[in-house]
């Protein structure tokens, strides 16, 4: 059974350009994995995304 924060969660595909190394995309991945409601986020160099699941209660993802 999954608890309540769980249902609430959301996923979404993030655009991300301008990186140049997957340094790059390390070093995002561990910055939105700091931020207050992200639950998980995993940045992909080579596809330029960023895949990341958060609480829309706690952090606003704009598009």
């Amino acid at each position: 059974m999954q608890s309540t924060d769980a249902q609430q969660n959301k996923q979404t595909t993030l655009q991300i350009s301008g990186m140049t190394c997957a340094a790059c995309a390390n070093r995002i991945e561990k910055g939105l994995s700091k931020m207050e409601g992200i639950t998980d986020a995993n940045v992909n160099f080579a596809l330029e995304k960023a895949s990341v699941i958060y609480n829309p209660d706690k952090v606003s993802i704009l598009g």
